[in-house]
């Protein structure tokens, strides 16, 4: 039996809308329909930004241009392209004329070769968050709703879809922070659990220790040199107690290379805890390199650190 490929475009419970290489659409499935309000008799044949046009009234509730982009990225990369949350107004016919509502949506747009090997359509698939979301136009900056409403009432065939959603968003949410943190001049990780293991170490942290393998590690196994050190009887402090330890004089020891014998000498650095729900904490090890022979405060050796 030959699967039936059309029936399970149609079946299937995530929004699908398919584009030729000039952006003409030529397939939407039900549950595409569903989530925008239209029906396929409206949409097939036309340009995409035809049938999805900017709102003349408020051109920045519709991010059609970043659309647009990500289209001719998979088209141009062969590569599927992910808008992780965006802001795309949509049209709904009323007695009174065209009347935007503005909705929240997470895409992916997915090229689809044929069988000669070039992209032949894509396929974008929208899944709308606009009961978890809220944008601020001021500070042009998205946020999850709170309060009572914060979560709104799903299906079971809903929950996958605003899973997935919010998996995208929170993947794209975490590339920009490491970004950030990989701009921080102070060598800095991040460490999480009793046995502080690494979630994120910056590059100024790598260049102190070495190109080592740390994410996903605990501390002593992924710098052993630690050992003996004093530094992870602190971390198991700053864990228990979530208080913040700054030490001005103490001598910390770490290598460039796993085994590679004595490294750099550090004095100097700062553990700030910050903490969880249900005593779930994390920490944050700031660690100073002393040049100068002193270190004249606290937020001197904050700056300089090492952050965990």
């Amino acid at each position: 039996m030959q699967p039936d490929f059309a029936a399970l475009f149609a079946a299937s419970p995530y929004p699908y809308l398919l584009v030729d290489t000039s952006c003409v659409i030529i397939g939407a499935n039900a549950a595409y329909l569903r989530a925008t309000g239209r029906v396929a008799a409206a949409l097939m044949g036309k340009h995409i930004f035809d049938a999805f046009p900017s709102n003349p009234a408020d051109p920045e509730s519709t991010n059609l241009e970043e659309v647009r982009a990500a289209i001719a990225r998979a088209i141009a990369t062969g590569e599927p392209q992910t808008s992780a949350l965006l802001r795309y107004a949509v049209p709904r016919e009323t007695p009174a004329g065209v009347v935007f509502d503005l909705r929240y949506w997470s895409t992916v747009h997915t090229p689809v070769r044929d069988a000669g090997g070039a992209v032949g359509f894509v396929a974008q698939n929208a899944i709308d968050v606009t009961d978890l979301y809220q944008f601020d136009g001021a500070a042009r900056h998205y946020y999850l709703r709170q309060g009572a409403d914060a979560v709104p009432d799903v299906t079971p065939i809903e929950r996958p879809l605003l899973h997935e959603a919010l998996t995208r968003i929170l993947s794209s949410e975490r590339h920009k922070l490491q970004a950030m943190f990989d701009q921080a001049p102070g060598s800095m990780a991040i460490m999480s659990g009793p046995d502080h293991v690494f979630d994120m170490v910056n590059e100024a942290y790598y260049a102190l220790v070495g190109r080592r393998d740390l994410i996903g590690k605990p501390a002593l196994a992924a710098l052993p040199e630690l050992a003996g050190q004093g530094l992870h009887e602190l971390l198991d402090s700053a864990f228990a107690t979530g208080e913040r330890i700054v030490l001005h004089e103490r001598r910390l020891t770490l290598q460039r290379v796993a085994g590679g014998g004595a490294g750099r000498a550090l004095r100097g650095f700062a553990v700030p805890a910050a903490r969880r729900p249900r005593r779930t904490r994390n920490r944050h090890l700031r660690a100073g390199e002393r040049r100068d022979g002193r270190l004249p405060g606290e937020e001197r050796a904050a700056r300089q650190g090492l952050a965990t």
